[in-house]
């Protein structure tokens, strides 16, 4: 884990206005313990570029930034190319765009009316909506508004939640359930792309 604080130099856009066009500066703190993604969160949330549409080139050499380069050597003087800007490469682009749609479509699968019913159903709601009843009568609160039964709700939601799920960072082996580490990327399985997998973290 490095902490190091990048320059990111963004612009002058092409075929923008005079206003539009003057170069953006911008100082990133970053941990690389991160990794790349995060980086390029940051970046958006500076730029307004979003990642998929990001090509950052380190100033001194011109090399681009992947996922595969040292970012704990890299220079700390970054620029930003929006692809599609002048000198990109428009298919690039229209990959980027496409991969945008995919991800659309993708979360527009848990608008699923039926695969909503099916997740609620394993949900205590009753059960649920009790404690927060419970709970705002022992803050004195016996007439509840409705915002006020749905805040207590969500947060008794989220107790649940914690309660029946936990977060797994590298899952132990499954011969001797020995902790295992990270060692890339690799192709997901069938069975795992019909779900939408597109990457898959391999652990050893």
């Amino acid at each position: 884990m490095v902490a190091r604080r990048f320059v990111v130099r963004h612009g002058p856009a092409a075929g923008g206005s005079a206003e539009a066009a003057e170069e953006q500066q911008h100082e990133v703190e970053y941990d690389t313990e991160h990794g790349l993604d995060v980086l390029r969160l940051q970046i958006f949330s500076l730029t307004a570029v979003p990642p998929d549409l990001q090509k950052i080139v380190v100033e001194a050499d011109g090399s681009v930034v992947d996922d595969g380069t040292d970012l704990e050597a890299v220079s700390e003087r970054l620029r930003l190319l929006a692809i599609g800007e002048e000198g990109e490469d428009d298919g690039a682009a229209a990959r980027a765009q496409e991969k945008s749609d995919e991800e659309f479509a993708r979360m527009l699968q848990y608008e699923d009316s039926v695969g909503q019913e099916a997740a609620q159903k394993t949900v205590p709601i009753c059960e649920l909506e009790e404690k927060a009843l419970v709970s705002l009568a022992k803050e004195g609160n016996f007439n509840p508004s409705k915002d006020e039964e749905k805040h207590a709700f969500l947060l008794q939601l989220l107790f649940w939640f914690k309660q029946s799920f936990r977060w797994v960072n590298a899952a132990p082996c499954d011969s001797c359930g020995r902790e295992t580490s990270n060692v890339g990327m690799g192709t997901p399985l069938t069975s795992e792309i019909k779900f939408g997998a597109s990457r898959v973290e391999m652990y050893r």
